[in-house]
């Protein structure tokens, strides 16, 4: 099969590497839609955290956001066959440890991530290996495009663990693929309001389709005025920062109200060094990150499947496989107008 290798930083290949052969509760899927994510460009260009600190080491086959069709099973599988449409967890433990009998897959002292940290080969290649126990059938009505959005969607849907349903107002911060799906999610979690703030008009009208009441163009708007305007003074119940940028952090503690939340959905590049801790600390914020979990995707797969198709408006960009090299080393040419790019298998 074809795959796309990164073997340093800004030198990567499709490669026709070999099928290992299929056995035990493996589970073979061809891909189809292939989420192109930050992580990925980052991990391209050498400027991504994890492999700075070691946590990934090239070469790397990238890739954890898909939907696909199976094409093959093991022996011992017998959820699936040849022909269902399925998308995957985005990480796969050892399956033998107690943790993973009980299918406590969240305290496996041996989890290994697609494509990325402590790297399961990822799904960017025309077919993804993946044990049963990590696959999931994709809901009718989902479209595999719309499967691939699941991954990131599962991401965003970790900013509202432990949140009750109904929320009061949400503020998001960041209109790209989690910034948006945490939007389209508010929603779901009966959100009074959901206030979308970013830079760019045209995201920004792509989030009021998707569930966004109120938006806000950091560029002419003043964001906390705004949003104190919304709330009688009172603040964001809720701010999910899904930009990673120091100066959005700080933003959501100021938009958050007294006794919130804020959920960070966002990787920071470099360390904080003038971060004041005090006004947190003062107005009893609870500060949360937000990452994948065991179960989400599920979670998110049946959600999707209530209103179908809402989320893939998010989709900005569909680039072919073959083609996927020239968009990595061009990727500034498009980074202006994209949400949500998918590799087209």
């Amino acid at each position: 099969m074809k795959a796309l290798v990164i073997e340093a930083p800004r030198r990567a290949a499709v490669r026709e590497i070999p099928l290992p052969p299929l056995c035990g509760d493996m589970v073979r899927i061809q891909v189809r839609y292939a989420g192109l994510c930050a992580t990925d460009l980052a991990i391209y260009t050498g400027e991504c955290s994890f492999v700075r600190n070691g946590l990934i080491r090239y070469p790397v086959r990238p890739g954890h956001e898909y939907a696909g069709v199976v094409a093959e099973v093991g022996p011992e599988v017998t959820k699936f066959r040849p022909g269902d449409r399925v998308f995957s967890d985005c990480a796969v433990t050892c399956g033998k440890c107690p943790a993973c009998r009980e299918g406590r897959f969240e305290d496996c002292p041996e989890v290994r991530s697609l494509g990325t940290v402590n790297t399961w080969d990822g799904c960017f290649a025309e077919f993804q290996d993946m044990p049963e126990r990590h696959v999931h059938p994709l809901p009718d009505g989902v479209s595999l495009e719309e499967g691939a959005l699941i991954e990131p969607a599962a991401v965003a849907y970790d900013a509202f663990r432990g949140v009750s349903a109904p929320v009061g107002t949400v503020a998001v911060i960041g209109a790209g693929p989690i910034g948006m799906s945490a939007a389209w999610i508010a929603k779901n979690f009966g959100a009074g309001r959901v206030v979308m703030i970013g830079r760019n008009a045209g995201k920004l009208a792509v989030a009021e389709k998707i569930g966004a009441d109120v938006t806000v163009d950091l560029t002419a708007e003043d964001p906390v005025a705004a949003v104190k305007k919304f709330t009688g003074g009172r603040g964001a119940d809720l701010v999910v920062e899904a930009t990673g940028a120091e100066t959005a952090l700080k933003l959501a503690i100021e938009l958050v109200r007294v006794d919130g939340r804020v959920s960070l959905a966002g990787f920071f590049d470099h360390p904080l060094r003038e971060f004041a801790i005090d006004e947190p600390i003062l107005k009893g914020i609870a500060l949360c990150g937000a990452k994948g979990h065991f179960g989400h995707a599920v979670k998110v797969g049946e959600m999707m499947a209530k209103v179908p198709g809402k989320l893939a408006q998010i989709i900005t960009h569909r680039v072919k496989f073959a083609d996927c090299l020239e968009f990595f080393e061009h990727e500034e040419k498009y980074h202006k107008a994209k949400i949500k790019v998918l590799l087209e298998f």
